[in-house]
């Protein structure tokens, strides 16, 4: 098993100040599954509170080119799973000294045992140099790579399922962050999330003595084609009266989520801050899950501009009524 890679300076920075930060929102470990066309940033169910979370870009935004290599029995596929504290701060101290490069690599190295023993255990070291002539050598404690079988069930789990359309949400995520904050002090408690087809999301959040309800209109619908006809929708009256109109005609999707869950994920736009280009929210089939997709933008330069930095996934259980 062999990884080698120079990872490029916008990946650094894209890491230190807004993947990783963003991840460590939801768990303090997460896997690293690389690929030979892409690198892969998962939180699984078990380690981010039953969400499911992937964020994934290509090796040609990640690394320098020709300068990638890897090799491994299963597919050349490699998974492990870091501390994201702890690569944050080896990552901070590579930003804070300007470094262009960071060398990545895979490493084995003798650790003290109790009982005055030693045995192999394996990092991922990463190197640095930098103009300022300081040089950075940092052996990142990882643990034991996936056997092929864990490496088959990672991919396979980290799939999710596309809904039937989405809204997306971003031209409102401010009003829809203040409304987030405003449900904070109703802790862990569901909200009620329905899209319209006409384009409209509507939270509603029911607590003893408490009912809470907010609309977001002119939000575009994804795919087009799954948008109804605007002169259908009406725009006058009350929100809960075209919640329901949109209901009887059968163009609504709607579930309970726990709120602390949606908190969570509209809480990234605000750590991924202006590189967000669209930030789609959908609703599964039969209501099984929300899925979240935030696209970062190629700030860099490295594509054609149209093909984005990242693609963030997130898959949200949904709480029965």
């Amino acid at each position: 098993m062999k990884l080698r890679g120079m990872v490029n300076p916008d990946a650094v920075m894209l890491l230190n100040r807004e993947l990783l930060p963003l991840l460590e929102k939801f768990s303090k470990a997460c896997i690293l599954l690389l690929r030979p066309e892409s690198v892969h940033f998962i939180l699984r169910e078990v380690d981010a509170d039953g969400m499911q979370l992937s964020a994934e870009c290509s090796k040609d935004m990640f690394f320098e080119p020709g300068q990638y290599s890897i090799d491994s029995r299963y597919r050349n596929h490699i998974a492990f799973s870091f501390d994201i504290g702890l690569l944050r701060r080896v990552l901070g101290a590579v930003c804070r000294n300007g470094v262009e490069v960071l060398h990545m690599k895979l490493a084995m190295r003798m650790v003290p045992t109790v009982g005055g023993a030693s045995e192999a255990r394996p990092f991922l070291s990463l190197e640095t140099s930098a103009h300022s002539s300081v040089h950075m050598l940092q052996d990142l404690p990882i643990t034991q790579p996936f056997a092929p079988s864990e490496v088959e069930r990672l991919i396979r789990d980290m799939g999710v399922e596309l809904c039937p359309w989405y809204l997306n949400l971003l031209p409102q995520i401010q009003s829809i962050q203040a409304v987030a904050d405003k449900l904070k002090p109703l802790g862990g408690g569901a909200v009620t999330l329905a899209l319209t087809r006409s384009g409209a999301a509507h939270l509603q959040v029911v607590a003893p003595q408490v009912h809470l309800g907010a609309e977001f209109r002119e939000l575009d619908v994804i795919p087009p084609a799954m948008r109804t006809d605007a002169a259908a929708t009406p725009t006058e009256g009350h929100p809960e009266d075209r919640l329901e109109a949109a209901l009887q005609r059968g163009h609504v999707c709607q579930v309970s989520l726990h709120l602390k869950h949606f908190q969570k994920a509209m809480a990234g736009s605000s750590l991924l801050g202006a590189g967000i280009s669209t930030l789609h929210v959908g609703i599964g089939e039969e209501g099984g899950h929300v899925h979240v997709m935030y696209t970062l933008k190629d700030r860099s330069g490295r594509s054609d501009g149209a093909t984005p930095a990242v693609e963030l996934q997130l898959r949200m259980p949904v709480v029965d009524d």
